[in-house]
């Protein structure tokens, strides 16, 4: 997939949330930076979901996404992936 395909895949994605996340959402995160993680991943893993892990300069700190049949499921800061990748600048 290149980065247009990836973006639009991205876009896609966010328009198309499940009911958990209209029901949890987490007003922290905001959408362009679920777009920027889909689109951009800094480490992406499949386990029959698509987990994808950004870095967030603006909160210096890691958004993990789980998208499922291309829904978002959830997207929400986690300070534990430092431990796996680090802190990025």
């Amino acid at each position: 997939m290149d980065s247009i395909e990836r973006r639009e895949y991205a876009r896609r994605v966010v328009s198309n949330p499940t009911r958990h996340y209209i029901i949890y959402p987490h007003p922290d995160v905001k959408p362009e930076w679920i777009e920027r993680t889909i689109a951009e991943p800094y480490h992406q893993e499949n386990d029959g979901r698509e987990l994808y892990y950004g870095w967030i300069n603006e909160m210096k700190n890691w958004l993990r996404v789980v998208v499922e049949n291309g829904q978002l499921v959830t997207a929400y800061l986690d300070w534990r992936l430092t431990r796996r990748f680090g802190r990025l600048s």
